[in-house]
């Protein structure tokens, strides 16, 4: 699951606006990153995951 589906999850949940708003920043994040090339990187979810686990938190 991309970080996107996880955050538009959690918005579903919870209903918290702040939440639909980094998802939206993460979805175009992505897509950004998509367009520019389809590799993944080892270091790029580190802080995807940690603004995760600060809403979580």
């Amino acid at each position: 699951m991309k970080p996107s589906e996880a955050l538009w999850q959690l918005f579903a949940a919870t209903g918290h606006v702040h939440i639909y708003l980094l998802y939206k920043q993460q979805e175009r994040y992505e897509l950004e990153a998509g367009l520019q090339d389809n590799e993944a990187h080892p270091g790029d979810g580190g802080a995807q995951n940690s603004v995760i686990g600060e809403i979580t938190g």
